[in-house]
This record gives structure tokens, C-alpha cells and sequence, in this order.
């Protein structure tokens, strides 16, 4: 997945009306995550390796995008399921 993903991902999340508290569920590192953070980092340069830390943070936001497509809106359910799958 590429960082412009990841940016549409987050953006599509906060319009969604996501409650920011899970990025932190599905976010890597132990400091407080917003939508802000987020879009920061990938709009100036953050990397997605391969099997790294990000792809899986990409896949997680992935999960929670598709699932709301598909009319879910239990947050708390899909962003557990998503670090699940997805170990942080």
C-alpha cells in the first residue's frame, strides 16, 4: 500500500466521524495518535516498508474504510478486530 492510500484512508475515516480515540487502538506507538498526526506524517515523506509497522497500520485503517462501506459503525468492534488481525 502506498502513503497516498494511507492519507485517503485517514481522511475517509474522519469525514466517516471515527472517533479519533481509535487511531490510538490501531496505532503502534504508545503516544496518543489523531487524525492530525496521521496526515502529517504521510503528507510529508513517511515511509511504507514492506511488513513494517506502517503497512500494518495501513492495513488496519484498510480494514476499518471497508467495513464501514459495508454499513458498519461499531468502532470500537472493528478497530479491536483490526488490531487483532493485524498485530501491533
Amino acid at each position: 500500500m502506498r502513503k497516498e492510500d494511507i492519507l485517503k484512508h485517514v481522511q475517509y475515516l474522519q469525514n466517516a466521524g471515527m472517533p479519533e480515540k481509535y487511531l490510538d487502538v490501531i496505532h503502534h506507538l504508545d503516544e496518543p495518535e489523531t487524525y492530525s498526526n496521521s496526515l502529517r506524517y504521510f503528507a510529508s515523506g513517511g515511509e511504507v516498508e514492506k511488513g513494517g509497522t506502517n503497512e500494518r497500520y495501513a492495513s488496519r485503517l484498510e480494514y476499518l474504510v471497508d467495513g464501514h462501506k459495508k454499513g458498519r459503525t461499531d468502532w470500537q468492534t472493528m478497530a479491536k478486530r483490526a488490531r487483532e488481525k493485524w498485530r501491533v
